[in-house]
């Protein structure tokens, strides 16, 4: 969960500071698979903002990304 109150703020500066990239969509990236309260986090953060961040994972054996 530190590292997705990390990335959020990195998020929020990137996409919403003044002439920022203006992103449809936030997705924070790691190497670690997520827990269930971090999903459900940033689902609450969803519902109950409306920012539309999500979380996905670069699974090192498969050499993908995973959202």
């Amino acid at each position: 969960m530190a590292g997705i109150r990390v990335a959020l703020g990195q998020l929020m500066e990137y996409a919403y500071f003044p002439e920022g990239c203006r992103a449809g969509r936030l997705v924070i990236v790691s190497y670690h698979e997520p827990e269930p309260v971090a999903m459900q986090y940033l689902e609450n953060l969803r519902v109950r903002t409306g920012l539309p961040v999500y979380y996905g994972y670069f699974d090192l054996e498969e050499a993908m990304l995973v959202m």
